[in-house]
């Protein structure tokens, strides 16, 4: 046992595992350090309490190194949608005040949410994919088809139609709202002067049918991932690669920090049958990785999920990462250490979209589809939920 440099905490190894305790507590010890693995001991505190070393039987470098005090999360639940609703996508106006959500063109097609007076507008139409424009005025959407289609938020007017030639299954709006990015079955990225409608540049990089494509937060690029294991950076004027980043498994979540440094990427299974529909087989690799956007070093993995990672967003701030799966469950994370932090679950699908609020504050987590191998179940009776972020202090009190 070893005791903390400020004396608050104290660390034990119990079945081979290392624990922090309270000493002013009569508790049992509760549950080990996450992420474990081997026979470990004779932990040993860093002069500022912020890690912990120790000795293992362990042959590789699995686990990720962790912080030995932190804070714990709550993800409290504010609120649901009224009515039930299959979504696909979601966006934010920049106030954070509504939520456009797309959904089946069949049923509720677009809805928008105003998450205060609780009135919610059908603006029918296309939704696989959702993007917001800066100014809060206009969103771009996608359904299975070639359009991209630039609506106007209040009177639902199509202002603009882009077509990419092929279906599309990601889009993405620039920060400055002069650019999109489609992403297609054909394997292509194209980039739109979304004054003009123009096609600026194309991408063709991939071998594969792409999942997501997000730009960096200045424009000048853009990161796409694919069927074929891999996410690319590339400029997007020119359409030139810049970097490859491998992965083990197929790559559906997709999220670039606020300055542009990092990438975190979700993994999992293959599709199976035809892409539109999206049978996805269960894969051992569900994991979340966080990458250095100018070199493509990965820094870490982060595992938990048991089916693929198929939505992510990273927090106004940088620090935290959500992640929604097909596992049904969406998973708050500390990007600095690699924690999980607190989960939700629940959903009676999968959930497919999960997004930071604005001001970091909230999260929003909509599904209501199950794919297996098999079949499809539709839950239309589903609801997006709105969670509060509660961060509680931890043990050191900080």
């Amino acid at each position: 046992m070893a005791w903390s440099p400020d004396g608050k905490r104290l660390s034990i190894i119990f079945n081979q595992r290392i624990h922090l305790i309270d000493p002013e507590s009569s508790d049992p010890p509760g549950e080990p350090i996450t992420g474990q693995s081997g026979d470990n001991r004779e932990p040993a505190w860093s002069p500022d309490g912020k890690w912990l070393a120790f000795s293992s039987d362990r042959r590789t470098p699995t686990l990720v190194a962790k912080p030995a005090g932190k804070r714990s999360w709550k993800l409290e639940e504010l609120a649901r949608h009224p009515k039930g609703s299959i979504v696909y996508g979601a966006a934010f106006t920049p106030d954070g005040l509504r939520l456009v959500m797309g959904g089946d063109p069949i049923s509720e097609g677009v809805q928008v949410w105003n998450r205060v007076s609780g009135e919610t507008r059908n603006l029918g139409g296309q939704g696989v994919s959702v993007a917001m424009f800066p100014d809060g005025r206009r969103f771009a959407t996608s359904w299975i088809s070639p359009l991209v289609q630039v609506i106007n938020i209040d009177s639902g007017e199509v202002v603009r139609e882009l077509n990419h030639g092929n279906t599309v299954r990601s889009i993405a709006v620039s920060k400055d709202g002069n650019r999109l990015v489609s992403a297609g079955l054909d394997n292509t990225l194209r980039v739109w002067d979304t004054n003009t409608g123009d096609e600026v540049c194309t991408f063709d990089g991939h071998k594969e049918w792409i999942t997501r494509a997000v730009f960096s937060p200045d424009g000048n690029e853009v990161f796409s991932a694919g069927q074929g294991k891999q996410v690319c950076l590339w400029d997007a004027r020119t359409g030139q690669s810049r970097i490859k980043l491998n992965h083990p498994d197929t790559v559906w979540g997709l999220a670039v920090s606020p300055d542009g440094r990092q990438i975190v990427t979700g993994t999992g299974g293959a599709y199976l049958k035809h892409p539109v529909n999206l049978y996805i087989d269960q894969s051992p690799d569900n994991v979340i990785r966080l990458w250095d956007a100018a070199d493509g070093r990965m820094i870490r993995a982060m595992g938990g999920h048991t089916h693929a990672v198929y939505t992510l967003d990273i927090s106004p701030d940088g620090r935290l990462a959500v992640s929604g799966s097909w596992d049904g469950t969406m998973r708050l994370w500390e990007l600095a250490s690699g924690n999980e932090l607190a989960r939700a679950e629940g959903w009676k699908g999968s959930v497919m979209k999960v997004l930071f609020s604005p001001d970091g504050k909230q999260i929003i987590a909509g599904g209501g589809v199950s794919r297996s191998v098999a079949e499809v179940v539709d839950y239309p009776d589903e609801q997006v939920r709105v969670f509060k972020l509660v961060e509680v202090a931890g043990a050191d009190g900080k």
